[in-house]
């Protein structure tokens, strides 16, 4: 099964994105990463995530979290806000 971590992130959060996904490389090495973003952030966000997918155009704002299911590439997803730091291993 697999597991990875799913976040979101717009023209206004992306840095804050980048930061989750460096967090995450140093403290959990080898869990996947994903995002689903806005069009004009998708080149901005790939070199630091292993999936970047679209978001729907037509949901906005914390509706986008409704899709996450159809956002995830993962068996098993933890989801987290783009505006935290994870300094500690998470349980898969």
């Amino acid at each position: 099964m697999t597991f990875g971590i799913l976040t979101l992130a717009t023209q206004n959060d992306y840095l804050k994105a980048i930061g989750l996904a460096l967090s995450l490389k140093v403290s959990n090495p080898g869990v996947p990463l994903a995002v689903a973003c806005t069009p004009g952030v998708k080149s901005s966000l790939a070199p630091y995530f292993d999936f970047v997918i679209d978001q729907r155009a037509d949901m906005q704002g914390f509706k986008q979290k409704v899709c996450l299911d159809y956002y995830s590439p993962f068996e098993k997803t933890l989801y987290l806000d783009s505006d935290i730091l994870v300094f500690k291993p998470v349980a898969s």
